[in-house]
């Protein structure tokens, strides 16, 4: 009986993730180990919806990964349901805005989203950082698409040497509706898991493996 909204929940959180470290205090709780993934949550402080993190390790230096989490005309191919995507405008070379679509399965209408994207490196913890959150205002509202009006997302990368990137992924966010918070949480690992797996695979491209971001410097490891 509960089919669709899993559905929904399972998409939904997939392009929220495509990660984000707001609350503290809380426990994380190992959730699942799937191949090489390691999915944790926590109770949030301010919503009844868990947090959710993802960490993996990806045979692609950092440049790489960067690459192509910000290759936005590519995210249909990895984002779990990501049916349109394209960049409204370019603030620098570590910022910018972007628009995407996604496919919600009948009779729920799809949804769309508009995200702030910022790249730094962290030349402290040695890591490269994107922010993502939501701007919902930031252009009209469509008449056949739903606004998603919370997305905030944070990925860590951290170099460790040989080719491979420590990929940290954290979410927290809350779909809003009517749906109950434990089926959210019931589904809340599903489109994450799916959209890290295909991230993992993208990155094996050349163009991203022999990606040089000016931005990007490489840092001194104590």
């Amino acid at each position: 009986m509960y089919y669709p909204f899993i559905t929904l929940l399972t998409i939904l959180l997939g392009v929220l993730s495509p990660a984000l470290l707001l609350a503290q205090g809380q426990v994380w709780k190992l959730k699942k180990e799937v191949n090489d993934l390691k999915v944790y949550f926590r109770k949030s402080t301010d919503s009844k919806i868990n947090e959710l993190k993802i960490e993996t390790v990806v045979n692609a230096p950092v440049a790489a990964v960067v690459a192509a989490i910000r290759d936005v005309p590519m995210q249909p191919y990895w984002v779990y349901h990501c049916i349109e995507a394209e960049r409204l405008h370019t603030v620098s070379e570590t910022e910018n805005y972007v628009y995407a679509k996604i496919d919600f399965p009948w009779p729920m209408s799809d949804r769309d989203y508009v995200v702030n994207s910022k790249v730094w490196q962290d030349t402290i913890a040695h890591e490269v950082v994107l922010h993502l959150s939501a701007r919902p205002h930031y252009i009209p509202e469509k008449t056949d698409v739903v606004r998603i009006p919370l997305m905030e997302a944070v990925w860590k990368l951290k170099d460790l040497g040989n080719g491979k990137t420590k990929v940290t992924n954290h979410l927290k966010s809350d779909p809003a509706g009517t749906m109950p918070p434990w089926m959210v949480n019931l589904a809340i690992d599903q489109g994450p898991t799916r959209s890290m797996h295909n991230l993992k695979e993208l990155v094996k491209k050349e163009k991203y493996q022999k990606a040089n971001l000016g931005f990007l410097k490489k840092s001194k490891k104590n």
